[in-house]
């Protein structure tokens, strides 16, 4: 049985390189997403987080997956933004 409980965990927990499949949704910066592969080195950064809180799908998309939110809680940069 998976630990997974939604696609979106699958996306966050890092296997794909999150920061490049992140810089996929509108204009996000390349620059900045993709030098970052974890979920983890993602909400860490601040560029990113405000890259990531500028689009309101992936918000929707990381507050309905438990691997990103587990991550969320945890970074204090990521807290904050």
């Amino acid at each position: 049985m998976s630990s997974y409980e939604n696609l979106k965990d699958v996306f966050f927990d890092s296997e794909f390189h999150v920061g490049r499949g992140l810089a996929t949704y509108g204009d996000l910066s390349e620059e900045i997403l993709n030098e970052l592969a974890t979920w983890e080195d993602v909400v860490n950064s601040e560029d990113a987080m405000n890259e990531v809180v500028s689009v309101n799908e992936l918000v929707i998309g990381v507050s309905r997956s438990r691997v990103a939110m587990d991550a969320v809680a945890a970074s204090e940069t990521a807290m904050n933004i």
